[in-house]
């Protein structure tokens, strides 16, 4: 499970604001945001529903590779219960032909074409593979791309990796998003944004501090019937 789908889960579930919110695209952002402030009205809710569907773009979630085909599928799945939009499933292959061989041909499976696409990925190291990706993408049609990844691996020592600077100048790169669960002293780039893991473990410390579910925090389907067990409510 990515970490991004739980903070997704967690924004879907409480009744307070999180840092994290301010650092999702717009078009989630303000979904997210809205959702909460008027979720204990239907009819609000149904109005704002209708309004949203008009506004909020084709998404397609891109696994980086076949090794992130299930991640994605279930941060897809997330995201789609949240809007309550279609969202769109591609991955790119990166299969080499021979061993050892060390450039690959990336081949696109699933449309992209005037979408906007989210890259899932654990690990960014040296960016080769995710601005093959990108480039995959806007070469096929996508109009926007986002990448989400679990931790962003940079080095310790300034210098030692060039990867956010190459992020930084791929033109076809909205913003990349990784989480600070990996020190680094590299000053990011404004392409390359850093979420903090705070929220997530301070939800998870005062779960279990109240006998609450930790798991929980990732169920989406038990959260209507939970929500009055909250210790936040």
């Amino acid at each position: 499970m990515t970490l991004y789908v739980a903070f997704l889960v967690l924004l879907y579930q409480s009744n307070i604001y999180y840092p994290v919110q301010s650092q999702l695209p717009t078009f989630m952002k303000n979904y997210v945001i809205s959702w909460k402030k008027i979720k204990k009205n239907k009819q609000k809710m149904e109005m704002r529903q209708r309004k949203f569907n008009l506004f909020f773009p084709k998404v397609t979630i891109v696994a980086a590779h076949e090794g992130q085909v299930a991640r994605a599928t279930e941060f897809r799945k997330v995201l789609q219960k949240l809007s309550g939009q279609e969202i769109e499933m591609a991955f790119i292959s990166k299969v080499r032909q021979h061993p050892g061989q060390k450039t690959y041909e990336p081949y696109l499976v699933g449309d992209v074409k005037g979408r906007t696409c989210i890259i899932i990925d654990d690990i960014i190291n040296t960016g080769s593979t995710l601005i093959n990706c990108i480039n995959q993408l806007k070469k096929e049609g996508a109009e926007d791309v986002y990448a989400w990844a679990t931790h962003g691996v940079f080095g310790t020592k300034k210098g030692t990796n060039n990867a956010p600077e190459k992020l930084q100048q791929c033109e076809g790169l909205n913003y990349a998003l990784i989480s600070n669960t990996v020190m680094t002293s590299t000053r990011l780039p404004p392409k390359v944004r850093l979420l903090s893991v705070a929220p997530l473990l301070a939800e998870a410390i005062a779960r279990s501090l109240h006998n609450q579910s930790i798991t929980g925090i990732l169920n989406l389907d038990e959260m209507a019937s939970r929500a009055k067990e909250r210790y936040d409510v």
